[in-house]
C-alpha cells in the first residue's frame, strides 16, 4: 500500500508531493512520487540532442521525481521515486496498480473567474479512469 504523488515537474509539484506525504504519514503508509515524460517530449529532446535516448528520458523523469520527493520528505520516511515514459494517465494508473495505492494525489490547474475548478486533461483523465480515490491539489488563488 502507498500514496501516489503524480507530479509534472512544475511549480505545483511540491504542493502535490507535500499533500501526498502528509496523507501517507497520517495513514502510516509509503509514498511513491511519479513523473511521466511523454513520448513526444522525449522525441523532441532526441531531435535536439543526438546522444539522447529513450532510456535517458526515463532517467530524467526519475530524477525529477527524486528532486521533488527530496524537497518534501526527510529521512526515515519510506519514499520511492519513479520515472516513466509514455501516456501520463496510463502510466500513473499503472504505478497506482503496481503499488496497490490507497490514493492518487495530482495537481489541478486553476479556477475560472466564477470559481469553477479546471482540472488539466491528465488530471481529469486520472479522475475518470482510476479505480482508486484521487485527491486533487489545486493551485493557490492569485492575490489581487
Amino acid at each position: 500500500m502507498a500514496i501516489i504523488a503524480a507530479v509534472d515537474g512544475g511549480n505545483g509539484s511540491t504542493r502535490v508531493a507535500s499533500t501526498a506525504h502528509e496523507l501517507a504519514a497520517g495513514l502510516g503508509t509509503g509514498l511513491v512520487v511519479v513523473h511521466v515524460v511523454t513520448e513526444a517530449e522525449a522525441e523532441d529532446r532526441m531531435d535536439r540532442q543526438t546522444d539522447y535516448y529513450l532510456d535517458d528520458a526515463v532517467a530524467d523523469a526519475e530524477r525529477v521525481a527524486e528532486r521533488i520527493a527530496g524537497d518534501v520528505v526527510e529521512g526515515g520516511f519510506s519514499v520511492e521515486a519513479v520515472g516513466k515514459l509514455g501516456e501520463p494517465t496510463e502510466k500513473i494508473l499503472e504505478v497506482a496498480e503496481a503499488h496497490d495505492a490507497d490514493y492518487v494525489v495530482i495537481g489541478g490547474r486553476k479556477r475560472t473567474p466564477i470559481g469553477k475548478a479546471l482540472l488539466g486533461s491528465v488530471t481529469q483523465s486520472v479522475h475518470l479512469s482510476s479505480d482508486r480515490p484521487v485527491v486533487t491539489v489545486m493551485e493557490p488563488e492569485p492575490e489581487d
